[in-house]
This record gives structure tokens, C-alpha cells and sequence, in this order.
């Protein structure tokens, strides 16, 4: 689709058109004189009348807001190029009609108005708004060029450009029709919030912001024939609401094509992606959200969007055009040697068993390659995972599903496993990450001969029982053994540990080890008594020391060098414990405590950092002999402490 505009609703003029025409058939109405020596109607003898603005003409008022307070329901107001722009806070209060001089598009400019206003604000049900070229809000905070809080509402063949905000926002709005509208150089073009069974049909979006977005309960609603261009984030985003229709729309050469988070109930046809950075892209931790009705007709670079619900016994091999794959409620599906990319998902799958996929690539993918719900045996083996930006592959409530012999590469963690059970991971190779495998609230999980570099484990959980994953010395960080070690008493860790991860664990030493260039270098839960000192830490993506959960107390870290870290020490909801002489150099955080009581922190030194301490609903605290100095941005910061 062209740029170029094409206007298609001139019926309401043809109509005006008319009517001027029948009045000067009548005997005894002079019209009045515009400028130039033009005739401009007088008011026709109809169930309503026409009220001028501009144009010179006798009687014609100068400001559209004197002609709508002066205006009754169902009167029209036609407004004059030859005296635009219209420096105005326009606010309608009444059913009226508001229309430009046919093919001249007056312009009403908002720049003169305080950052706090609307430029069109529409509070009446039954308005028309045709013809204008309304600009230049300089609203601080969602005003627009055009806002409604009402319904039955049309806006046509307008152009909306240059708005700090946005250029037509309905708020509250339903049964409202935008149609043969350009919107371009607005934050966002089209808003809608809790708006229902609106029509936004052949409009251009495109060097925007944001195209067209739908939020908060915004169902029913109707998006028809629409371009959306070169959009820098969004073309068309739905969140948060249902039930909406995506008919015959183009997005292209933008950020995002189509994003659908949170969209139950979407229905899309014949609707193109092209070249976007990410086509398309659908998001929720419910499989019930992903019920939408979304068929092949819909195409991304011109391959077919593949969107299944409850399909089984399907092969998709190398000799199948894929632009997406979402599989729905699906069971026994065989995925090989396909390539994913250019989406907020390489692959989606939600609530789906007994399927597998071999020997994939996955790039490029702005979310997640591989994104897994609620999903059952499902093997992956010997794909690859790159260049995604979250993750390459996230598991959210998935269980006894294989991970054999893949590669994640260059995303900001290579596997999230979330309230994730029994699944087993092997042979992995990991690298370029911050995090290389993360288990957040998931145990049970067996990891075996996995290849860490530049990266490692990471252990989130609300409970000791979250802890307990089978993580042996077969897998490495850097090249050495990962020790993760579950329920154990009064043991040295080796020398060659690459990471060290204590849960559950009383009176083990870690002493004397290199654990760098990693995600974290030793992380204790629920672990008390134990020892860590002498070590070298430095240039870990996340945190050198990492107390994380309850009950860690008593520990004694002592005479390590943390240098480069992103955070040097991180307590959370960790008492007692005894931080002495360490030498922290250059790390983003020295020393964070959230939740933490009655440690103590003596004869530390912490410099050339960015922030030394930080405390954050912690209280007894006891600080002595610390040196602190050459921070960038402070030394000691309390907060709620």
C-alpha cells in the first residue's frame, strides 16, 4: 500500500452540496458574501442548521468553539480554510457535526494550549468530526489530538500529525467509527482504553510511535483494511483485552508487526507482515488466552502464519513455509530442520504434549526462541538458540520435558525454567549470557554434561523444597565442575569449582577457588554456618556472593577480592552473618541488603564503584571500620532502614 491518500467519504459534503443549492433556489435567501467575492450559504431551512466559521462572510464566526456554543443538537458546523490555522481548545458538548472546507482540510492547531489539555476533546455522543488537519498538541501525558469519552462517534477522512502524544485517543468510548484517516508523527496514533465495539477502518499510521493500541477491557472492537508503517515500536498492539477483530491490515517496516499480549479471543484474516523487526508476537502465562482465531490467511514476509489449536498428528519439515508457528492444545507434532525468526516467539507452545523438534534454528527473535506453557513431553534436540533477547528457550509450568544436545548464544539468559518440574536438560552449550540456565520456583529438574561459558546457574525459590534440582560436576562453568550441593554438612569445596551453589547446606567451606566470569560466583539459600574466604570473585554478570531466601545466618565471608561484578555482595532475607575485611573494587553494587537483620559488616573496603552500600528494609545492621570511597554515584544509601 502507498502512502498516497485517497479519500473516499464525501457524502456528507455532497449532501451540504446540496442543500446550498436548493437554498438558492429559494425565493427571498440571499446568501451571504465569503472572501474573494465567493457566496457562502446562508443557513438552510431544514430540520438543522449550518453554522460558518471563517471565510470572511457575513455573520461567519471566528473561532470553532463560539459556533458550537452557539450551536444546537444536530446542527452543522462548516469551518473555512482561507482562515485556518484555528489556534484552539476545542470541546463539544453537544451532537453536532463538525466539517472542512471540502478538499482544503483546515487546520486546528494545538500548540498554543497548556500541556494539560486535549486539542478536540469530544464529551457528547452523536459528533461527526470530517475534513480537518488537526496538530500540534503539546500534551505532557496521554492528550491527544482528538480524545472521546463518548459514543456514537465518527471521525473521517482527517489528518492527524505532529501531536507530543497521541492523535485520536477514546477513553471509555464505544460504537465509534474512524475511518479514511492519516496519522503520522504522533507518539501514538490510535488509543483506545476500556473502548468497546469501535470501527477503525482504512486509516495510515505510520511514523509514529506506536501505530494503533488497544488497552485495559478494550473488546469488540474492529480493525479493517489499516496501514501501518514504519511504526518505531508497535503497528498494532492488543493488551489486556478481547473479542477483537484484525480484517485485511498491512504492517510493515517497523519495530513490532503485530503484538497480541494478554488477547483472548483475537480474530485476524488476511492480514500481511513485512519486514518488521518483530513480525508478530503473542503473549500470556493462561493457555486459555491463546484461544484466538487466527488462520494461514494471515501471512508474515509472505509465508503463512501457522496458529493450531487442538490439531495432533502433523509433520512440518523442511519442504513447509512457515512466517510462525503457535501450537495450541496440540498433541504428537513433529517439527524438523525449520528455521524461526523475526518474532517476539521463534516457536509458541501452550498446553501442548508428545511433540518434538529437531534440528531448528532459532534467530533474531526479540522475546524468546522457544516459549512453553503448561506442555508435556515435548523433546527438543539439536536446535540452536541465538540471538534472541530475553531467552532462547523459557519454560513456564512444564513438566518431563527433554533438552538434548542444543545451543543457546548471545540472549540475556540461555534457559529459564519457571514453576517447572522433572524436566532434564543435557548437553547444552551456553554461552554469550548472563545467565546460562536459570530455575526459578522449579526443582526436580536433572541437568547433566552441560556447557556453560561466560555464564552459569541461577536459583530463585520462595522455599528450601525449590532449591532441590539434580545438578552434578558434569556440568561446567568456564570449564569447571558446577558444585550445587543439596542438604549437605562440613564440606570443602574443590579448588576447581567453577560455580558453587549451597542449599540447605551447615558448616561447608569454600576457600581459596576462582570463580569468575560467570552469572554468580557462590550462592547460598537456607544455608547458615558456612564459610566463604580467600576466594577471588570478579566479573560476574550478576553477583559475586549471592545470600538469596531465608534462614541464611551465621555464614562468615571473609578476605575475598570482588572486583568488576555487576552486584559485589547481595543479602535478601538473611540475618547474622559476618562480612569481614573483603575488598570490593569496581563493582556496580557493593554491598545490597533487602530484608536483612543484625549482620555485620567490619573492616571492609569498598571503592570505584558505583554505589557502595545499599539497605533496604533492614535494620540492625551493625557497620565498623569499613573504608568507603571513590563511588560514582554513593557511598551508603537507606532506604526504609
Amino acid at each position: 500500500m502507498q502512502g498516497k491518500r485517497v479519500h473516499r467519504y464525501h457524502g456528507f459534503r455532497k449532501t451540504v452540496e446540496l442543500g446550498i443549492v436548493l437554498v438558492l433556489l429559494l425565493p427571498g435567501i440571499v446568501p451571504s458574501l465569503g472572501e474573494n467575492g465567493q457566496k457562502t450559504p446562508f443557513p438552510i431551512l431544514s430540520m438543522s442548521d449550518i453554522l460558518y466559521v471563517g471565510g470572511g462572510g457575513v455573520g461567519n464566526f471566528s473561532k470553532i468553539q463560539d459556533a458550537i456554543d452557539t450551536a444546537s443538537a444536530g446542527d452543522t458546523i462548516y469551518v473555512y480554510y482561507t482562515s485556518s490555522p484555528y489556534f484552539e481548545h476545542v470541546v463539544i458538548e453537544k451532537s453536532v457535526t463538525l466539517v472542512g472546507e471540502e478538499t482544503f482540510y483546515p487546520e486546528i492547531n494545538g500548540s498554543s494550549l497548556d500541556s494539560s489539555l486535549d486539542t478536540i476533546l469530544v464529551l457528547a455522543d452523536d459528533v461527526t468530526i470530517q475534513g480537518f488537519c488537526i496538530t500540534t498538541n503539546p500534551g505532557y501525558y496521554y492528550q491527544a489530538a482528538v480524545k472521546i469519552e463518548s459514543r456514537n462517534i465518527s471521525i473521517l477522512d482527517c489528518y492527524i500529525t505532529g501531536n507530543e502524544w497521541v492523535g485520536i485517543s477514546l477513553l471509555n468510548a464505544s460504537s465509534c467509527h474512524i475511518e479514511d484517516c492519516e496519522l503520522f508523527n504522533n507518539l501514538i496514533a490510535i488509543h483506545l482504553v476500556n473502548s468497546k465495539n469501535n470501527v477503525i477502518q482504512d486509516c495510515l499510521c505510520h511514523d509514529n510511535a506506536d501505530g494503533i493500541t488497544l488497552y485495559q477491557s478494550s473488546d469488540g472492537n474492529q480493525l479493517l483494511n489499516n496501514w501501518c508503517a514504519r511504526n518505531r515500536f508497535d503497528g498494532i498492539l492488543i493488551q489486556q483485552s478481547s473479542g477483537n477483530h484484525i480484517i485485511s491490515c498491512v504492517c510493515e517496516n517497523g519495530y513490532s508487526g503485530i503484538s497480541l499480549p494478554y488477547a483472548p479471543g483475537t480474530f485476524m484474516r488476511n492480514t500481511s507482515l513485512v519486514n518488521n523487526y518483530v513480525n508478530f508476537g503473542i503473549g500470556s502465562s493462561s493457555v486459555s488466552d491463546f484461544y484466538c482465531d487466527i488462520d494461514t490467511s494471515n501471512t508474515i514476509n509472505g509465508k503463512p502464519l501457522f496458529f493450531l489449536i487442538d490439531q495432533h498428528d502433523l509433520i512440518f519439515d523442511e519442504n513447509t513455509e512457515i512466517g510462525f508457528l503457535g501450537l495450541i492444545q496440540c498433541q504428537n507434532i513433529s517439527v524438523r530442520n525449520q528455521f524461526f525468526s523475526q518474532n517476539f516467539q521463534g516457536v509458541l507452545l501452550a498446553g501442548t504434549t508428545d511433540s518434538l523438534f529437531e534440528n531448528c534454528s532459532f534467530r533474531n527473535n526479540d522475546g524468546h526462541g522457544l516459549y512453553m506453557i503448561s506442555s508435556q513431553n515435548i523433546t527438543i534436540q539439536s536446535c540452536s538458540f541465538r540471538d534472541g533477547f530475553w531467552d532462547g528457550i523459557f519454560l513456564y509450568d512444564c513438566s518431563n520435558n527433554v533438552f538434548n544436545d542444543c545451543s543457546c548464544q548471545n540472549s540475556i539468559t540461555g534457559m529459564i525454567l519457571g514453576m517447572s518440574h522433572q524436566n532434564v536438560v543435557q548437553q547444552l552449550t551456553i554461552q554469550d549470557c548472563d545467565v546460562g540456565i536459570k530455575f526459578d520456583s522449579s526443582s526436580g529438574n536433572l541437568l547433566r554434561d552441560n556447557v556453560m561459558l561466560q555464564c552459569g546457574v541461577q536459583v530463585f525459590g520462595i522455599n528450601a523444597a525449590e532449591y532441590e534440582n539434580d545438578v552434578d560436576t558434569s556440568n561446567t562453568v568456564n570449564g569447571n565442575p558446577v558444585y550445587y550441593l543439596i542438604n549437605q554438612t562440613n564440606i570443602t569445596i574443590p579448588l576447581d569449582a567453577g560455580q558453587v551453589i549451597l542449599a540447605r547446606c551447615t558448616g561447608c567451606v569454600v576457600s581459596h577457588c576462582s570463580l569468575s566470569n560467570a552469572s554468580i560466583g557462590v550462592e547460598l539459600a537456607y544455608s547458615s554456618k558456612n564459610i566463604i574466604e580467600h576466594n577471588v570473585l570478579a566479573d560476574n554478570s550478576v553477583v559475586a556472593i549471592d545470600l538469596d531466601g531465608s534462614d541464611n545466618e551465621g555464614n562468615i565471608i571473609r578476605q575475598n577480592l570482588l572486583q568488576r561484578n555487576n552486584y559485589g555482595v547481595d543479602v535478601d532475607s538473611s540475618d547474622l552473618n559476618v562480612f569481614q575485611e573483603n575488598t570490593l573494587i569496581q563493582n556496580g553494587m557493593g554491598f545490597a541488603f533487602d530484608a536483612s537483620w543484625r549482620n555485620t559488616l567490619i573492616g571492609n573496603i569498598i571503592q570505584d564503584g558505583s554505589y557502595g552500600v545499599y539497605l533496604v528494609s533492614s535494620s540492625e545492621n551493625t557497620f565498623t571500620g569499613n573504608l568507603v570511597c571513590n563511588l560514582s554515584l554513593f557511598g551508603m544509601y537507606l532506604l526504609f532502614s
